[in-house]
């Protein structure tokens, strides 16, 4: 053998996701209209058709028949968009599930006298990308599949290469680029061929179901720490490789399908990072936010005392608990909350009646808010 099995799988798993994570990146800075699980159920129906013509999972059949499906129905979908009232991405998903359905059916009828089932193309299953090997003279190079994925990977980070400068002023401001003149047409379709290659070539390994989360699911995971699509893309391709021996090592312990462990470690690493990001992060906006209300209110707070002491009419807004409570029609619990931030940043005082005063660095923020 060429290399040993496990290296060779973990080999293809690193380069399958370091491709698709490229894909990803541009798709979740450019925001298009389709989207990977749609454009995998459009290749379903393309895969299908391969599928028919060679019976088998690792072909360059699948992958043809699955670019040229995709290619062909965005061109069509864009001119119904053209002819009718119907959004874009609504068309992509009605378009993708008819397709889809009927590619489930082929695929079905197909696996009935075959050794493949139809549940491992939905899901997909990576030990059939090592069947198909390049042999010379009884010299085993390896198998096609990993070939196929480092040409993509390569051919991915060309392309990415070439547009940058491009990509970065289409993401930046779309009107700025289209002043320059500049052919957005091209570059959407360059776009449209990367991700169409990508899932074509994909689904043969992680499934129909799959591909989407391979595509999307690192980047948008990287998405929450960093903010220039290059860094997205080389953090993206440095977590797959990561993502790539951790799913393997997990599925061999556990003896358990690969590409579904691998997609769930992708899963639970969204799910963190959405929760965990530090800036980004659901806990991260929350705690933000709840500071940006509180010093909101704390402006309020002291504006309110600064005002009540210009007026000099003790007796009618004495600056207490109750008062500003009321007046600002605030809850009396969270306004002593308030009050005691305040306290703690030395902005305000109590004097001998128990009436809050601004200290000197209460009144020069104040002053400053106003200013502003």
């Amino acid at each position: 053998m060429f290399l040993l099995g496990q290296l060779e799988i973990i080999l293809i798993i690193t380069l399958a996701l370091s491709a698709c994570s490229i894909v990803g990146s541009i798709l979740i800075f450019q925001g298009a209209p389709y989207s990977p699980s749609s454009i995998g159920r459009i290749a379903t129906f393309g895969f299908s058709i391969g599928f028919l013509y060679s019976s088998t999972l690792s072909s360059v059949p699948i992958i043809f028949f699955s670019i040229i499906t995709i290619l062909i129905v965005q061109n069509l979908i864009k001119k119904l968009c053209i002819k009718t009232t119907i959004s874009e991405g609504v068309l992509y998903i009605a378009v993708s599930t008819i397709l889809f359905a009927i590619g489930i059916v082929i695929m079905h009828i197909q696996t009935v006298h075959n050794f493949i089932t139809t549940d491992k193309i939905f899901t997909g299953e990576l030990v059939y990308t090592i069947i198909n090997r390049i042999t010379v003279n009884g010299y085993d190079f390896g198998s096609v599949s990993l070939y196929l994925f480092s040409m993509l990977l390569l051919t991915n980070i060309l392309l990415f290469t070439i547009n940058s400068n491009g990509f970065k002023i289409f993401f930046i401001d779309k009107i700025y680029y289209l002043s320059l003149n500049k052919n957005t047409e091209l570059l959407e379709l360059i776009i449209s061929v990367m991700v169409s290659i990508t899932v074509a070539s994909t689904i043969q390994v992680t499934g129909s179901f799959i591909v989407s989360l391979f595509v999307l699911g690192i980047p948008m995971v990287t998405v929450y720490f960093v903010k220039r699509i290059s860094t997205l893309a080389i953090s993206a391709i440095a977590i797959s490789t990561s993502v790539s021996f951790a799913g393997y090592s997990i599925a061999k312990t556990l003896n358990i399908s690969i590409v579904s462990v691998t997609a769930a470690i992708i899963s639970s690493l969204l799910i963190l990072s959405a929760f965990l990001a530090p800036e980004r992060g659901a806990i991260a906006l929350f705690i933000n936010n709840r500071n940006d209300r509180k010093n909101v209110m704390l402006n309020d707070l002291l504006n309110y005392i600064y005002e009540a002491g210009k007026i000099n009419q003790p007796n009618q807004y004495q600056s207490i608990t109750e008062d500003i409570a009321d007046y600002l029609n605030w809850d009396i619990k969270y306004t002593s909350k308030i009050i005691k931030l305040a306290s703690i940043r030395a902005l305000v005082f109590k004097d001998s009646y128990g009436i809050l005063q601004l200290t000197d660095l209460g009144i020069k923020q104040v002053k400053l808010i106003n200013n502003v």
